[in-house]
């Protein structure tokens, strides 16, 4: 997924030599993908 890759290199940047993976919730009713990444991609503005 490119926004993985993107998310992930971007977090990776504020944060080198931290070991991460971006999850994404495999059912449904785990949570919405595209709300999550909201919520993660206003974090890095706010961090």
């Amino acid at each position: 997924m490119i926004i993985k890759e993107w998310l992930k290199n971007k977090i990776g940047k504020k944060f080198p030599g931290v070991d991460f993976d971006i999850l994404t919730p495999p059912e449904p009713e785990l949570g919405d993908y595209s709300t999550n990444l909201v919520f993660a991609l206003a974090s890095l503005i706010f961090i």
